[in-house]
């Protein structure tokens, strides 16, 4: 793949606040904070310490890789069309996922070869061969969902609609943005429950709608429903499973852009 251009390092002014400043090899997107942490303490065993922290929800390893979240959900897929994905030289989605199938177990990455719309449409993915070999990691296909599918019947019916490995809210709005101008970007999808883990729709409070963590509402909500904090309690060891994974993706991802510029 050809060099992308730099960007010009002015000074903020304040006006493009979703736009980095310190552009870098790679540009990782996810929705929430948390799956940016994972990723960040991943990269930071290879790349050290973050160099740079542009804004709040930006991390920057110079000159290898800079780390943004969004918020969840399909709406914030407006911010990447405020990114100039034109100065990075490879663009990675990732986060975590629900899973549907049989293989799509809690801590498994997968990469994403293409995703179907809730409401039938369906995203083909070009650079899903691509990441795949490079991280050493399985293809699927993902579904877009509005919320949290809490029981496994709720994940049963999804497959029976469609051919899904796992499921998300992001991925369908934003790869349709992303691939306008980059379409070559991967899709990476860590699952954190599997079909057979009843997940708590509470959990979704902890995070806010630009992504930052909320843990204080999001235990409040799971108090306020003992079977929903019992279900927490239940799928925490899958969560972290999933997390734990989330950081060797980014462990491994610093050490290809150490050693080979990715």
């Amino acid at each position: 793949m050809k060099d992308r251009s730099r960007g010009s390092g002015k000074p903020d002014n304040g006006d493009a606040p979703e736009e980095s400043l310190c552009p870098s090899q790679l540009l990782i997107l996810s929705p929430l904070a948390s799956e940016a942490l994972a990723l960040c303490e991943g990269l930071s065993r290879t790349l050290g310490t973050p160099t740079i922290f542009p804004k709040p929800n930006e991390t920057v390893f110079s000159p290898y890789v800079t780390v943004q979240f969004l918020g969840p959900g399909p709406g914030t897929s407006g911010h990447i069309e405020k990114l100039r994905l034109s100065d990075y030289r490879k663009v990675l989605v990732a986060g975590f996922a629900g899973g549907l199938s049989d293989r799509a177990i809690s801590g498994k990455a997968f990469i994403v070869s293409e995703v179907f719309g809730k409401n039938g449409g369906r995203v083909m993915l070009p650079g899903a061969d691509f990441w795949s070999r490079l991280l050493d990691v399985e293809p699927a296909v993902s579904v877009e969902v509005e919320e949290i599918l809490e029981r496994p019947e709720e994940k049963q019916a999804v497959v029976r609609r469609t051919p899904a490995d796992l499921a998300d809210m992001e991925s369908f709005a934003w790869m349709g943005t992303i691939l306008k101008t980059f379409p070559e970007a991967g899709l990476l999808r860590v699952i954190s429950d599997d079909w057979k883990t009843t997940l708590p729709r509470e959990l979704m409070l902890f995070s806010d709608e630009k992504g930052f963590e909320q843990r204080f509402r999001g235990f409040a909500g799971l108090l306020k429903r003992p079977p929903a904090f019992g279900s927490f309690l239940q799928a925490l060891p899958s969560l972290l499973r999933g997390r734990k994974e989330l950081v060797v993706i980014g462990e491994k991802l610093g050490t290809l852009l150490r050693e080979k510029g990715l």
